[in-house]
């Protein structure tokens, strides 16, 4: 049954008071009309009023969607063809597919428009191995796939206060602590299952020359790193 808002009878029975004011005029005097009247009015103002109400109490809340999407919008959506992973990225960046499907394994680069900044996908790859080299110099809380994990920035031992790379990683601590692939897995060394390795950096040896590196709180407010956390963040099955 449809719902009656507030003030809907009330309305109703404003029709019915004008129908029967004829015979009330003939009825009552001159000040008892004037005071009909202003009763009259007193209810259409309390039925408009009632109205407005309901219409503000009931009024749809604003869209969820493009509240989720988060400025996300003209961005493109890539899926990997393997691992079946979907994500979105600016339209000025570009998306490299270097998969050989017969691998089993993804193989794809976003690139910025810009500065040498890339972020890199495989999947299906077997356990990463620590380099003694690097260090872990801080993280960030990171939604990827609809798991909590953390974006680990590292330095190297020559430079510990200088974020040169990040990776995803389940753990705040361990960079090679990889999320595990759903469908992804070498099959040119039959592994038995395989990981998401996701690694975002400059690339120095494109001609960067170092420049763009910085420490952690640089790093943290780069705009091209606050978009890869971005086009992390919206990667899905």
């Amino acid at each position: 049954m449809a719902g009656i808002s507030p003030g809907h009878d009330t309305l109703n029975n404003i029709g019915v008071h004008w129908l029967d004011m004829t015979s009330i005029n003939k009825r009552c005097g001159g000040s008892s009309l004037l005071v009909i009247i202003a009763s009259v009015a007193a209810i259409i103002g309390a039925g408009l009023i009632g109205h407005a109400i309901y219409d503000k109490q009931h009024k749809p809340p604003p869209n969820s969607t493009s509240q989720t999407t988060n400025g996300m919008t003209g961005w493109r959506s890539y899926t990997l063809k393997v691992e079946k992973l979907s994500f979105k990225y600016p339209p000025n960046w570009t998306v490299e597919d270097d998969t050989q499907a017969a691998t089993g394994m993804d193989s794809v680069a976003i690139n910025s428009p810009h500065a040498y900044f890339q972020i890199s996908v495989g999947t299906g790859l077997g356990v990463l191995s620590a380099d003694p080299d690097l260090g872990v110099i801080g993280a960030d809380p990171i939604n990827f796939a609809g798991q909590s994990d953390y974006l680990v920035y590292n330095s190297i031992e020559q430079e510990p206060t200088i974020v040169i790379e990040a990776y995803l990683s389940t753990s705040p601590t361990d960079y090679t602590a990889e999320p595990a692939a759903r469908y992804a897995k070498d099959k040119v060394h039959n592994l038995a299952a395989g990981r998401v390795q996701i690694l975002v950096g400059y690339n120095s040896d494109s001609g960067s020359g170092g420049k763009v590196f910085g420490n952690l709180a640089v790093t943290e407010r780069d705009p091209n790193y606050i978009i890869a956390k971005r086009v992390i963040a919206s990667m899905r099955y």
